[in-house]
């Protein structure tokens, strides 16, 4: 089975024979092309749950700021992770 054959087919099996050639040292054997374009993608899905992160925490602090008369259990587990 090819490289791309294999990561179209069972995505979960393909990531574990990268990591495997990864730890072996087997340069020649991995998928490059879609090892590169997984590791941007999960760059830019990391980026934007940050970013989504920070918007609800802005928000939470505003909320308690200038409403704290109704201040809920989901703002203060959010200012919680701070």
């Amino acid at each position: 089975m090819g490289k791309a054959a294999l990561y179209d087919q069972d995505f979960l099996k393909w990531t574990q024979q990268q990591a495997e050639y990864l730890r072996k040292g087997c340069w020649a054997d991995l998928d490059g092309e879609n090892l590169l374009e997984e590791l941007e993608a999960l760059g830019r899905s990391e980026e934007r749950e940050l970013a989504s992160y920070l918007q609800v925490l802005r928000m939470h602090m505003l909320k308690c700021q200038y409403q704290p008369e109704r201040r809920t259990k989901s703002w203060n587990h959010t200012l919680s992770n701070c």
